[in-house]
């Protein structure tokens, strides 16, 4: 169950640093639009302040995301080391 666990959270941290260089890319290429380009054209120049805006927001999703990762790798260390001990000393498990 671990083992499968611990695969599901690799993969996501594997994701979301996709994700993360991605949106890294998208913004500098906003950025480089946005001096070249959008300088000589007002509604180019909105929609890349716009987009600028989704990417800002994207970049806020991503780091709750990397939050709520960060907790439930916390509570999977918790919970193994819970399982180490039931494992070392059965007796001290009491049923609930």
């Amino acid at each position: 169950m671990l083992e499968k666990l611990n695969r599901s959270l690799d993969d996501l941290d594997a994701n979301k640093k996709d994700c993360q260089a991605k949106l890294q890319e998208y913004k500098d290429l906003i950025a480089d639009a946005k001096d070249t380009l959008g300088k000589e054209n007002p509604n180019l120049m909105l929609k890349l302040k716009q987009l600028e805006k989704e990417a800002a927001q994207i970049g806020k999703d991503l780091a709750d995301i990397d939050k709520q990762d960060r907790e439930i790798r916390k509570k999977r260390d918790e919970l193994k080391k819970g399982i180490e001990a039931a494992f070392e000393d059965p007796d001290s498990v009491t049923n609930a």
